[in-house]
């Protein structure tokens, strides 16, 4: 029996993530793309999803100890939203695609950072 989810969404996510690599190198495995878990993701307003970028790119930075200047998130987040242009996604989705995308292609772990209702979970990094 599949978790895959056949829908307007589940869609989406395949067209968008089909030919994006994974973090890890090769494609992005299938069973991590069509699972009931990302459709919620897919409902993240675009400005909550932005927050919650930020964030976990920031924590990411910390964590590493790394040179990561905040302009990468300024480049790579509008680079995310011009790669949807060309797939027909609908806006109300681009925020969780955002968060996809840094969770699949860059190995961002974002999810830790929020509730169940993706809301963020604390404003300043660090805090738990």
């Amino acid at each position: 029996m599949s978790d895959e989810v056949e829908c307007p969404e589940y869609e989406a996510i395949i067209k968008f993530f089909t030919p994006q690599k994974y973090y890890c190198g090769g494609p992005i495995p299938r069973h991590l793309l069509a699972v009931p878990k990302n459709i919620p993701v897919l409902k993240i307003e675009l400005a909550e999803a932005i927050s919650i970028a930020h964030a976990a790119l920031d924590r990411v930075r910390v964590l590493a100890k790394s040179k990561y200047h905040p302009k990468i998130g300024q480049q790579l987040i509008p680079k995310i939203i011009h790669a949807t242009h060309g797939y027909n996604i609908r806006k109300e989705m681009i925020g969780g695609l955002i968060l996809m995308y840094l969770e699949l292609c860059e190995g961002c772990n974002w999810r830790h950072l929020v509730n169940e209702d993706f809301q963020l979970k604390c404003a300043k990094v660090g805090s738990s």
